[in-house]
């Protein structure tokens, strides 16, 4: 009996050390994940830069109680009343403040331990009816665009000339290998619809909310960039299909332009996000769908993957014409696999 229990304890030691033998190989064969937003994934500052809306871009201030350094993040106001910004003047305490105008309002709290920003804003103010244009509906949006964005701060950032030395808060794309050695990229965040709706200004007003990495390519001459969309929910579902270019080559600042608009439900096959619904928890592997955007495409982009890296991310929402929009975002993140 004895014998037959030793015998049977070397079997199981032997097989304890044999899988332990295999689990180590299979951890140091793991390919190594990389945050992009390195220094504060998922957003956890308890403060925000606060952007112009002008251009050149400058930094207007701080709001909520920043550390030391300051937040490694900030908020762009894109299209908002330049006269009626967001400003860095906070109402409420530690645990929830926020900065509010007549047309935006951006508020950070605790959500079960978690920093969570809620981001409400509108187009429908007589400011925006004076500056409307409207075109062709299947060639253009409404000139009346304002997007509510959080993004996180990039070393001497070139949007924002006046104010390069934010905290940093993403790896430079020149650190970092192009699309062609990156297995896979993940692009999380976990992300509620509160309250939407839009007017009519003229016919085809919409409001999205968003995730976004740019993409860029300084072999060519000029540089390229490439503006990635995915978009999570749009008022025009299911009755137009939004997924396509949105930009084609066009120059600004010296650089050749393209953006693409891909869906949530197109793209990677899931559903879009519901007014009021639970959280929405999205872990998307965007490596191989950037891919094929940009090897598939019919423009002037160039196709060769080895000269693309990623530049920076940004996520939250847009207003084209004539609505208003609330969504709250926590879990922010950008993970690189390299090859």
């Amino acid at each position: 009996m004895k014998k037959v229990l030793v015998i049977w304890m070397s079997v199981v030691i032997l097989i304890m050390s044999i899988s332990f033998a295999i689990g180590s190989i299979s951890i140091e064969n793991t390919p190594t994940q990389i945050s992009f937003v390195y220094a504060d994934p998922g957003y956890t500052d308890n403060s925000l830069w606060l952007i112009s809306p002008d251009w050149p871009s400058y930094v207007i201030g701080e709001a909520g109680f920043p550390l030391s350094n300051g937040s490694r993040w900030h908020i762009a106001q894109w299209g908002i009343d330049p006269d009626n910004p967001l400003l860095p003047v906070k109402y409420g305490n530690r645990f929830s403040w926020q900065v509010r105008t007549r047309d935006a309002k951006v508020r950070v709290s605790l959500y079960r331990r978690q920093r969570m920003l809620d981001l409400w804003h509108s187009t429908e103010d007589a400011y925006y009816d004076q500056r409307q244009n409207c075109y062709d509906p299947n060639t253009f949006y409404p000139s009346a665009e304002f997007d509510l964005l959080i993004v996180p701060n990039m070393a001497n950032d070139p949007d924002l000339p006046n104010d390069p030395d934010l905290p940093n808060n993403f790896l430079r794309y020149d650190t970092t290998p192009p699309l062609s050695q990156i297995s896979q990229l993940h692009l999380q965040a976990q992300l509620r619809l509160i309250d939407v709706g839009t007017s009519y200004r003229c016919g085809y007003d919409s409001a999205v909310t968003l995730l976004a990495v740019v993409f860029i390519n300084t072999v060519t001459q000029p540089a390229q960039k490439l503006y990635y969309h995915v978009v999570t929910f749009d008022t025009r579902w299911p009755n137009q299909n939004t997924d396509g270019w949105f930009y084609n080559g066009e120059m600004f600042e010296g650089i050749a332009n393209y953006g693409y608009e891909d869906s949530i439900t197109n793209g990677y096959n899931l559903r879009p996000l519901v007014k009021r619904a639970a959280w929405s928890n999205l872990n998307l592997n965007i490596r191989d769908r950037i891919a094929y955007v940009i090897e598939t495409s019919t423009n002037s982009i160039d196709k060769d993957l080895s000269h693309w890296s990623i530049y920076c991310m940004y996520a939250g929402s847009a207003i084209f014409g004539k609505g208003h929009i609330e969504s709250q975002i926590k879990g922010v993140n950008l993970l690189m696999t390299p090859k």
